[in-house]
């Protein structure tokens, strides 16, 4: 999303996160930390991943 000009807010707001983290995730991301992305999450329903 970043690659196609979104800012933090706007990316926050489709994926329904944060924008601070967001701004993490992304400030991870290109430092090389994929840990991040291996842990759970939740489905739309709420449900645990």
């Amino acid at each position: 999303m970043f690659r196609e000009g979104n800012g933090y807010k706007k990316t926050a707001s489709a994926l329904g996160l944060n924008r601070y983290t967001v701004r993490e995730y992304l400030r991870r991301y290109k430092a090389g930390d994929v840990k991040w992305a291996e842990r759970g999450g939740r489905t739309e329903e709420g449900e645990r991943l």
